[in-house]
């Protein structure tokens, strides 16, 4: 049997060294029914995109349903020129169309980061794909 001490959380932590990776953050948000309907047509355009985008400098995406009308991804990219490229994916650009034809039906955002400036992971050492793509996180004393 083991002991509390042996099944303690363990904290990992990556080596945030400077990089080219990018992390990308986006979201899409329905404004009414039409919308709901399309958010969720859309994003089934958008996972197809990201199949895609794997073969081309998509290290991994994260896709959360925050809500009954509201869909937030995380992805992580190699560089700026590999998630640019994405931007000409035909899902991407059906959906900016989609969205300037019906302006009162979505909402779309993103933000964009260059590399971490910290990375942990409790009882994980794998962490999220930006890590693992870029070093192998350590183990550090809790």
């Amino acid at each position: 049997m083991s002991s509390n001490r042996e099944n303690a959380k363990r904290i990992y932590q990556a080596n945030s060294e400077p990089t080219e990776a990018i992390v990308f953050v986006n979201w899409m948000k329905a404004r009414n029914l039409r919308g709901f309907i399309n958010m969720y047509r859309l994003s089934w355009s958008v996972n197809q995109m990201m199949q895609r985008a794997r073969k081309n400098g998509l290290f991994d995406a994260r896709v959360a349903i925050v809500g009954p009308r509201e869909v937030l991804v995380v992805s992580y990219w190699e560089n700026e020129e590999a998630l640019r490229a994405s931007f000409r994916d035909k899902a991407h650009v059906e959906m900016m169309r989609y969205t300037y034809q019906y302006p009162d039906d979505l909402v779309l955002g993103n933000e964009t980061y260059s590399r971490p400036f910290s990375t942990r992971y409790l009882n994980e050492a794998g962490g999220f794909a930006l890590a693992k793509s870029i070093h192998t996180p350590q183990e550090i004393p809790a």
